[in-house]
């Protein structure tokens, strides 16, 4: 009886995506096992690839359209729409995301959500009554009020006006009301389903702006005025809708997207437990004796809620050995504890080469090479 084996790769961000990662990982199990039956499915756990990944396992074409960029420069994007279930797919990242910004110009200060705004409406207007939003990989930190604001959000500034550019972040401290009016009317009937991969709350230490803004450029000083930001969005929200985001699990994710949504009813979900299911990864898992997962950086985080934690979960339900592969390893004793027969870095030490090719290449021979050793009689 031929083995099946099972792959499921999140993206190695900045180098190759999930589907590049799975068929190199492919090949790798072909080089000593092939005659083994091997599926690979796209993985994401909320972040870039999430929409894609649910499309391609559905068959769905993607929809293209122009939107704006976290700088408000017209860029492309796309996104998926399902006509029978009425549900897109949408990637926050897609309009909004950190790789739209060249490195000498980011700055959560000044970027903004409203590109994303603009693919919900345009989803909306195409007759979808369900939106799954993938939140992760932002270059942004305005509470996702640039996105509401685009779907019908009447922001008003200090003095009493109505503000007629999109909200950025370091003008958050710069508003005194919300009204969700406009917004609620243009939202009636549609379900927003929040996939995330963090539980960061809203505000303070583990909040959006602590945890994730520097990475989006961020300095000391913007990180002050982001975070007076934030606590003042997170008032005005509380006086608007009764609804306190501040310790909110989730509300954190894309800097702050998840808070400003749920603001408006949306529901914060595990963004891996949302592509497993949409994609089948449980069906696809039965009879299979081993499934290989897999990210750019595997540690303790990993175990929060990241895609590799979720397929490893879904793969022992199934009585399948889970291996996870990464480009960057840490925690080992951790990841092994939590059920993976193995957790292999790809790259020799001191050289974490990131051209996609030779990740390519490694990715092939540490997933050959984990095999001879663990499939060994």
């Amino acid at each position: 009886m031929e083995e099946k084996i099972v792959i499921a790769i999140d993206s190695f961000k900045g180098c190759l995506g999930s589907a590049q990662a799975g068929e190199a990982a492919r090949l790798g199990v072909l080089d000593v096992m092939p005659d083994a039956a091997v599926e690979v499915v796209r993985i994401a756990d909320g972040g870039e690839g999430m929409a894609e990944a649910i499309g391609h396992a559905i068959g769905l074409q993607p929809v293209r359209l122009t939107t704006y960029d976290p700088l408000m420069r017209l860029t492309d994007a796309e996104y998926y729409i399902d006509d029978k279930s009425r549900t897109a797919y949408i990637d926050m990242a897609a309009a909004s995301g950190l790789t739209h910004v060249e490195p000498e110009y980011r700055n959560p200060v000044c970027t903004t959500t409203y590109g994303t705004g603009v693919m919900v409406a345009d989803a909306i207007r195409k007759g979808a009554t369900r939106i799954v939003l993938g939140l992760g990989g932002s270059a942004t930190n305005d509470a996702g009020l640039g996105a509401l604001q685009a779907l019908g959000l009447d922001i008003y500034s200090v003095n009493g006006a109505l503000l007629e550019q999109p909200l950025s972040g370091g003008m958050m401290t710069e508003i005194s009301r919300l009204d969700f009016t406009a917004l609620n009317e243009k939202l009636r009937g549609v379900s927003i389903i929040l996939a995330c991969d963090v539980d960061s709350p809203f505000t303070g230490e583990r909040g959006a702006v602590e945890t994730f803004s520097p990475q989006k450029g961020a300095s000391p000083d913007d990180m002050e005025t982001l975070e007076a930001g934030m606590e003042n969005v997170a008032a005005l929200i509380e006086e608007s809708v009764g609804l306190d985001v501040r310790e909110l699990p989730g509300a954190g994710a894309a800097g702050g997207m998840g808070g400003g949504f749920a603001a408006a009813g949306a529901e914060i979900r595990s963004g891996v437990q949302e592509v497993m299911h949409s994609i089948g990864l449980r069906d696809k898992l039965r009879g299979a004796s081993v499934c290989i997962t897999g990210e750019g950086s595997a540690d303790r985080q990993t175990l929060m809620g990241k895609a590799p934690y979720g397929v490893m979960r879904r793969a022992l339900e199934a009585g399948a050995r889970a291996i996870l592969i990464a480009g960057r390893v840490a925690d080992l004793d951790s990841l092994l504890k939590a059920g993976f027969t193995a957790a292999e870095c790809i790259n020799p030490p001191g050289d974490p080469d990131m051209r996609p090719e030779v990740a390519a290449k490694r990715i092939r021979s540490t997933v050959a090479a984990v095999l001879t050793r663990i499939m060994r009689p």
